[in-house]
C-alpha cells in the first residue's frame, strides 16, 4: 500500500473510546444496569466499524503514476494532469490533494502558501465510488531546472468521526517538470562560409562526391575529358558531362563554460551561469533549424568528475537532448576549470568545422583554440554588445569580429 495514514488522531480516539467502553462495563455490571450494556454494545460496534473503515481507507486509492516528463519554456503555462482512483464503494467527500514544489513553478489557483522556498498547492477533490477523477493543475513555468511533486497527501473527512484523515503518499512520483532555458538571441550563426568537404548535400558547395552521380549536362570546354558521359552522349547525340551531388561538412561543437576564475586561481560557478545556458539554447535551436549536427560540452561535473557532454548528432530529438541537458545542470552544481573541460574536448573533437565557446575565455585556453585554428577548424566565442551577443572569431590570440570582417 503507498498510501500511509497519519495515526496520532486515530489512536488517541480509540483510547478514549476504549477507556469508556470498559467504564460502562463495569458500571453495568456492578450496577446490575443491563440498559447500559446496550450502549457498551453500541460503543463496540461503532469502534469495529471504526476499524474497518481505518484498516481500508487507503488500499483502494489509487495516484496514477506512470514516468513522463512535461517539458516548457520559461514563461509558458501548461497543465499538469494528476489521475486519482478510488477503487472502493465508500465516496470520498470534502477531500483535498496536498503537495509541494520548488519556485520554478507557479500556479495561481492551487498554491495557497510560499514557505521555505517551497510552493504549497491544496486542490479540492471529490471521489465517487468505484470512479476515477482527472484534476488539471495550470502551471505557470517561472525559471529553468527540473521540478518533481512531493510530500504528496490526501486529506479527507473521516465518515464515522468526522475528523480529518491525512494519507501520505509514500512512493516516488515519476512526473517531472523541465523547464527549459529561455532563449537569447545569438546573431551571425549563418554568416559563415562552410569550406569543407563532407557528406552533408547542398545545392552550393565547391566540392562534389564523385560516388553519387545525379546525371549529365550539355559539355563545356572548360569540363574535363574524362567527365564525359559516353553513353548519354550518343543517346543525345551530342556531349553530355556528368554531374555528382555536390556536398560539404558543417558541424558545430558547442562549448559552455560556465565556471569563473578568481584572482588565485580558485574556480566558482558564474553568476551569469542562467545567460550562459540560454545563449547555448538559442544556439542548438538555431542550428537545429539548418540541420546540422551539434555536439554540447557543459563544465558542470556529474558523478566521478565527468562534464555534461552530448555526442554529435542532428535533428528534433537531438535538440530535445540537448535542452534537457541545459536543464539539468543545477544552480549549485560543481564545475571544473576550462582548461580541464578543454582539454578533454581536444582528446575527442573530430572533423567538427565550427567551435563555439560560451563564456570567460582564459588566456590559458588560447592553447586550444589555437591548435584548433591551425588545424582548419572555425573557433568563435559568444561576446555580449550593446546590440545583442554575437559570434566573434578566436584567432592567433585575439578576437576578431566577424561582422567587420
Amino acid at each position: 500500500m503507498y498510501w500511509i495514514r497519519d495515526t496520532y488522531k486515530t489512536g488517541r480516539e480509540h483510547d478514549l473510546l476504549l477507556f469508556l467502553l470498559i467504564i460502562f462495563s463495569i458500571i453495568a455490571i456492578t450496577a446490575n444496569r443491563p440498559l447500559i450494556l446496550l450502549f457498551v454494545g453500541f460503543i463496540g460496534v461503532y469502534m469495529f466499524l471504526i476499524h474497518l473503515y481505518d484498516k481500508g481507507i487507503g488500499k483502494k486509492l489509487v495516484l496514477e503514476n506512470n514516468r513522463r516528463s512535461i517539458r516548457m519554456f520559461e514563461g509558458e503555462e501548461m497543465d499538469l494532469e494528476i489521475v486519482m482512483k478510488n477503487q472502493s464503494f465508500l465516496p470520498l467527500f470534502n477531500g483535498y490533494l496536498s503537495f509541494t514544489t520548488d519556485e520554478k513553478v507557479n500556479s495561481e489557483r492551487f498554491v495557497r502558501f510560499n514557505r521555505k522556498q517551497k510552493n504549497h498547492y491544496h486542490v479540492p477533490l471529490l471521489l465517487m465510488g468505484k470512479r476515477e477523477a482527472l484534476i488539471p493543475i495550470s502551471l505557470k513555468a517561472v525559471e529553468r531546472g527540473v521540478v518533481r511533486l512531493k510530500d504528496i497527501q490526501f486529506y479527507v473527512p473521516h465518515i464515522m468521526n468526522f475528523e480529518q484523515v491525512i494519507l501520505s503518499y509514500k512512493k516516488f512520483y515519476q512526473t517531472e517538470i523541465l523547464v527549459y532555458p529561455k532563449l537569447i538571441p545569438v546573431s551571425g550563426i549563418e554568416e559563415f562560409p562552410y569550406n569543407n568537404f563532407g557528406n552533408q548535400v547542398t545545392q552550393f558547395s565547391p566540392f562534389e562526391d564523385l560516388l553519387s552521380p545525379v546525371g549529365t549536362r550539355d559539355y563545356e570546354p572548360t569540363d574535363p575529358f574524362h567527365r564525359i558521359h559516353w553513353k548519354a552522349s550518343a543517346k543525345n547525340q551530342t556531349l553530355q558531362t556528368k554531374v555528382y551531388e555536390r556536398n560539404r561538412n558543417i558541424s558545430w561543437t558547442i562549448i559552455v563554460n560556465i565556471a569563473e576564475s578568481s584572482p588565485l586561481g580558485n574556480v566558482y560557478l558564474s553568476p551569469q551561469v542562467e545567460k550562459y545556458l540560454s545563449q547555448a539554447a538559442y544556439m542548438c535551436q538555431a542550428i537545429t533549424k539548418q540541420g546540422y549536427p551539434i555536439e554540447l560540452y557543459v563544465n558542470a561535473t556529474r558523478i566521478g568528475s565527468r562534464p555534461f557532454y552530448l555526442e554529435s548528432e542532428s535533428g528534433r530529438e537531438h535538440l530535445k537532448k540537448a535542452l534537457e541537458l541545459l536543464t539539468r545542470i543545477e544552480k549549485d552544481c560543481n564545475v571544473m576549470p576550462v582548461t580541464s573541460l578543454l582539454h578533454r574536448v581536444d582528446n575527442m573533437i573530430d572533423d567538427s568545422n565550427i567551435v563555439v565557446i560560451i563564456g570567460e575565455l582564459s588566456d590559458d585556453s588560447l592553447h586550444y583554440t589555437n591548435k584548433w585554428s591551425r588545424r582548419g577548424n572555425n573557433v568563435f566565442q559568444v561576446i555580449d554588445s550593446i546590440n545583442g551577443a554575437r559570434l566573434t572569431e578566436v584567432k592567433s590570440e585575439r578576437l576578431v569580429n566577424y561582422d567587420a570582417k
